[in-house]
């Protein structure tokens, strides 16, 4: 899981979290909107802190979000 800036049709930029397998991206959570690059650079920043790695076993490990649950994903 990693931190990506979006920029929208209306020009305003969302942070969200993604993962990606099998070559698509998958939107795990949104964490806000604005309009300026500096304001999306500090929400950046703040949502890069919320992501904590979890050891899954001595080879590897998971991105966890500090205080969010994963978004259900449309069916």
């Amino acid at each position: 899981m990693y931190v990506r800036k979006k920029k929208n049709r209306s020009g305003t930029i969302s942070v969200v979290v993604v993962s990606k397998s099998s070559g698509k991206y998958e939107e795990i959570k949104s964490f806000g909107t604005t309009n300026g690059a500096k304001d999306a650079e500090n929400l950046c920043d703040a949502t890069q802190r919320r992501l904590v790695p979890t050891p899954v076993n001595k080879h590897s490990t998971l991105m966890t979000i500090k205080g969010g649950n994963r978004k259900k994903p449309n069916v």
